[in-house]
């Protein structure tokens, strides 16, 4: 039950070699947009499910499902509730998780974001079988025996164009883009996990987008996968 988390510089092709070795591996592929759907789901009461009933579900009710249990396990070691507000910490971007003003109250919002993130993470973790990209999984996971976490980087030019091939955006304002979003993400590990974000004792394999073919980086981490154990 392989469990890859995906984290690296913005544009650098971690999310398409994620989503290529999920299809080759036959697994599930988890970002942000996909945790929010899921949260979106919520609102039916936690029911216990035998293992074969609850795969049968639909990915995004089963991913609903394990974001439900974790904000149970949050509430029973914490007193909090946090179900009110899973939807707005998993959709919160880099930019404005890591660039939130000082104070007491936020310093408690911070808490309750980490905590609820880290649940989450370790409830999808937990039944395996997943890729899961950013959010700093590579860090929350860490602990989590047979976990697979892959880093990824390259030149600015390189990740720039990655990223105008994703949003048809000009050179200029996919640069700028590409500046801002390398920034927040620094930001971002030094408040919330003290570390810098290419860290490479953070990762087990971490691959320099350059001049490696997407399918060659994506077969690579399928060849990890299969011979880590967990």
């Amino acid at each position: 039950m392989p469990v890859i988390t995906i984290n690296g510089q913005p544009g650098s092709g971690g999310r398409e070699v994620g989503q290529q070795a999920a299809r080759l591996l036959g697994i599930d592929f988890v970002d942000q947009q996909i945790l929010v759907e899921a949260a979106q789901r919520l609102g039916t009461p936690l029911e216990t499910l035998p293992e074969r009933e609850f795969y049968a579900l639909t990915f995004s009710d089963r991913l609903g499902r394990l974001i439900q249990r974790a904000l149970r396990s949050s509430s029973l070691a914490s007193g909090a509730d946090f179900s009110a507000d899973v939807e707005v910490f998993l959709a919160r971007p880099y930019s404005e998780a890591a660039r939130s003003l000082a104070g007491p109250e936020q310093e408690v919002s911070d808490a309750k974001f980490v905590d609820v993130t880290r649940s989450v993470m370790r409830e999808v973790a937990q039944h395996g079988n997943v890729v899961i990209l950013g959010r700093g999984a590579n860090v929350l996971l860490r602990d989590i025996p047979g976990c697979i976490h892959v880093g990824f980087v390259a030149p600015l030019e390189t990740r720039v164009r990655t990223m105008m091939e994703r949003k048809g955006l000009g050179w200029e304002e996919t640069k700028r883009r590409v500046d801002e979003e390398t920034q927040d993400r620094a930001v971002y590990y030094h408040k919330f996990f003290r570390l810098e974000p290419d860290d490479p004792t953070m990762y087990d394999v971490i691959f320099n987008m350059h001049h490696m073919d997407r399918a060659a980086a994506a077969a690579l981490v399928v060849q990890l996968a299969k011979h880590t154990r967990s």
